[in-house]
């Protein structure tokens, strides 16, 4: 037996054990409706899905329900991408589902799921505020009633925010880094999958903090601005404010102490504050190079080479641009 005929066997068996407690006369249309997902015919495998429902009278048919929660994130995805025109109709059924179901773990697990893929494609304008209808009545369904997933709704609020917030003129660099690294604290830093880059993100962190703190005065304004205009972003950050207001240097000092534990060895807090502000001042210096200027024909571009999306980040992280500051 080669590989391909074992892999079709054990496929196989997978199905089988899914569907042994369904009805007898439905399990043939069930079998054919996980073969269509394997397939990836996502629209054959909900058509079967939905007859299965539509035919079931007190049979177990929570296997084709668990398959068609799986399957919504994938045609919704491609709606989006294909731009097809199903969109709202394919969103305003996958709601159905939903209010038809118990929203069990499992289930909520799959909503969270969709909410991540969905996230992913905010790089398309035009469907930003379609995401944001998604999430709002996700929100309003309050299908997630376990605190780890309401925190990934959370999640996606704030990572809307950013689309705009790293356009917005009113914030500088270092506010919106800032804002960055909170993000990553607060949602992937604990993270298996980040566990690599858990260090780079820490000192990302710090350093974004005693930036912040350098010119707190300067920046008051900005924070306020944000707390009104990007109040789930701000929740990010909401208690270092608050630790910076109450006393701005001590706070200071105690970043530069956790920054110490990091540092090359010999490194002391003198060379280590004479680095930090050496960032900063390039920080600045670059900000204030990279400005928007009218080109004098109507429109308005950039005095600097517009970076590639695809490129590597500037900012250091490591990240292609699009998936960083280009957000």
């Amino acid at each position: 037996m080669n590989i391909t005929e074992y892999n079709k066997k054990f496929n196989e068996k997978k199905i089988q054990e899914r569907i042994q407690e369904m009805p007898e006369n439905l399990k043939e249309k069930a079998i054919e409706a996980f073969k269509a997902e394997e397939s990836e015919d996502y629209l054959r495998s909900r058509e079967l899905c939905m007859q299965i429902i539509n035919e079931n009278e007190e049979g177990n048919v929570e296997p084709v329900r668990i398959l068609l929660a799986r399957l919504y994130p994938r045609i919704l995805r491609i709606d989006v991408e294909e731009i097809n025109g199903n969109y709202q109709k394919d969103v305003d059924e996958y709601f159905e589902f939903l209010d038809s179901i118990n929203m069990n773990e499992i289930m909520q697990q799959y909503v969270v799921d969709t909410l991540a893929r969905m996230c992913e494609l905010m790089e398309n304008d035009w469907f930003r505020p379609l995401f944001k209808e998604f999430v709002d009545r996700i929100s309003e369904k309050q299908y997630l009633t376990d605190e780890s997933f309401k925190m990934t709704l959370e999640s996606a609020y704030s990572s809307m925010e950013s689309y705009e917030y790293y356009s917005d003129a009113k914030i500088s660099l270092p506010v919106k880094d800032f804002l960055k690294s909170a993000y990553q604290k607060r949602y992937f830093i604990n993270e298996e999958n980040f566990e690599s880059e858990k260090v780079n993100m820490i000192i990302d962190e710090l350093t974004n903090e005693w930036f912040i703190c350098r010119s707190f005065e300067e920046k008051a304004g900005e924070l306020e601005y944000v707390r009104k205009t990007y109040p789930h972003s701000y929740e990010s950050i909401k208690e270092v404010v608050s630790e910076m207001q109450a006393d701005k240097n001590t706070f200071a000092e105690n970043v530069l102490n956790e920054l110490m534990n990091y540092a090359a060895p010999g490194t002391t807090k003198e060379m280590l504050t004479d680095a930090l502000d050496k960032s900063y001042e390039r920080m600045i210096n670059a900000e204030n190079k990279n400005v928007v200027v009218h080109s004098g024909a109507g429109s308005y571009k950039r005095n600097t080479a517009k970076i590639s999306r695809n490129a590597p980040c500037p900012c250091g992280s490591g990240k292609k641009y699009k998936y960083c500051c280009g957000k």
